[in-house]
């Protein structure tokens, strides 16, 4: 089957250590070198430029973005490095969903900044001749870099969506309307362009597809590796979780490491980024709560398989619960994919809480005595364990195959 040529113009290149960059190396883990080629802002962390892929890959100059690039030499330049890093940080994530503050107004005003792409950049682009351009966008930068390239190309675009956070970008103040009005005439713009585009979910596919009266299809992580069913050893439980605290994810992991205060044969074992357990920790950890070392992709399965049971969480504040109602999880295909039962605390009518709900795959709670209950059950009926531990490996295998990633993908860029 003929492979179309796809050029991902993105805030993060494939393979990355971050959520962004380890979807990214899921959904295109089948897709030949290539058949591939990405155009990436350069970051201001190293880290964030260095990758386990080896992708073909331009990276756009600071200079590119003069704006952005005057001001942050401006700032460093009379505060210094640390302080610029302790006010507005080094990461280009979109801050929808976080609250107004002084630095998502900064960050909101530097992002409006003109975009250059030079002779060179098209030369290359024209030279691979892609079919498609494909673009998780989440910045005005990258929306900007997404509409000088189709312009130029005349390739249509094709968008993919992991979070519903199109609403709310830019809008946490009447201060950010400017950022706001530009991003959205941009997005409108490029939403023409677009004939069918992707969705993290079968609920953001059907909402979307209302929303903005284009064509969306659905694609879920793909997974590799398939562990086996679990029998659950009674004398010691061990509970992982995987992934950020942010959106207030600590509070709720805050209420579990309290309920594991009542049992001696129970851990809980958490892999966060190093920034979230520097800020965080000393608020959740106990006797049964232990931070560890976060560990590379390429090492979770030998982290989730030594586990028992995997803890997935969302905040129920309302604001927060807007933004990833119609998520799923990047982690949930790797909990299933490991046979570990779920115990999750979310809100029940999120796509993610759904989805476990529906598949038999864990037990949702929505309070502290859910909570409790849902933990009992997964600890002491080792029936509903092992047929919980059964159905996770089979929704992995019927859901999230590779193969069923790539030729939804190739319908899509098609």
């Amino acid at each position: 089957m003929m492979l179309p040529k796809v050029l991902i113009v993105n805030g993060t290149k494939i393979g990355v250590q971050n959520g962004t960059g380890i979807s990214l190396q899921t959904i295109f883990s089948g897709w030949p070198k290539d058949k591939i080629l990405q155009i990436v802002p350069l970051a201001y962390k190293q880290s964030d430029n260095e990758s386990s892929m080896d992708y073909p890959c331009i990276m756009l100059p600071q200079k590119c973005f003069p704006f952005e690039y005057i001001f942050r030499k401006l700032f460093m330049l009379i505060y210094g490095k640390k302080i610029w890093s302790e006010a507005l940080g080094d990461t280009d994530d979109n801050a929808s969903a976080e609250k107004f503050s002084f630095k998502t107004l900064l960050k909101s005003y530097m992002d409006t900044s003109p975009v250059i792409i030079k002779k060179n950049v098209y030369k290359a682009i024209e030279e691979y001749n892609p079919d498609v351009i494909y673009t998780m966008l989440g910045s005005i930068k990258i929306a900007k870099m997404v509409y000088k390239i189709a312009k130029k190309t005349n390739k249509k675009v094709v968008f993919h969506f992991m979070d519903d956070w199109v609403e709310d970008i830019y809008a946490q103040s009447a201060l950010t309307k400017i950022p706001r009005t530009i991003f959205y005439r941009l997005f409108k713009k490029l939403l023409k362009r677009t004939n069918c585009n992707l969705a993290i979910s079968k609920a953001m596919a059907e909402e979307y597809e209302k929303r903005y009266n284009k064509k969306f299809d659905y694609i879920m992580n793909s997974v590799t590796h398939f562990g086996e069913c679990k029998e659950l050893n009674n004398n010691s439980v061990k509970l992982i979780y995987m992934g950020g605290l942010h959106l207030e994810r600590w509070k709720l992991l805050k209420d579990l490491a309290e309920i594991l205060k009542k049992y001696d044969n129970i851990k809980l074992e958490i892999y966060a980024p190093l920034n979230d357990a520097k800020q965080y920790s000393k608020l959740i950890e106990n006797k049964n709560v232990k931070f560890m070392q976060p560990v590379e992709h390429k090492m979770v399965n030998s982290v989730l398989s030594s586990s028992d049971i995997a803890v997935f969480c969302e905040s129920f504040d309302n604001n927060i619960a807007k933004y990833t109602r119609f998520s799923l999880s990047t982690k949930i295909p790797e909990y299933f994919s490991s046979g570990l039962p779920i115990l999750c605390y979310a809100p029940k009518y999120l796509a993610s809480s759904q989805y476990i709900a529906e598949s038999e795959c864990g037990i949702c709670a929505e309070n502290l005595q859910e909570l409790q209950d849902a933990l009992d059950k997964l600890i002491r009926d080792r029936d509903i364990y092992r047929k919980l531990s059964e159905n996770c490996i089979n929704t992995a295998k019927s859901n999230h195959l590779q193969e069923t990633t790539q030729n939804k993908l190739i319908s899509v860029f098609s």
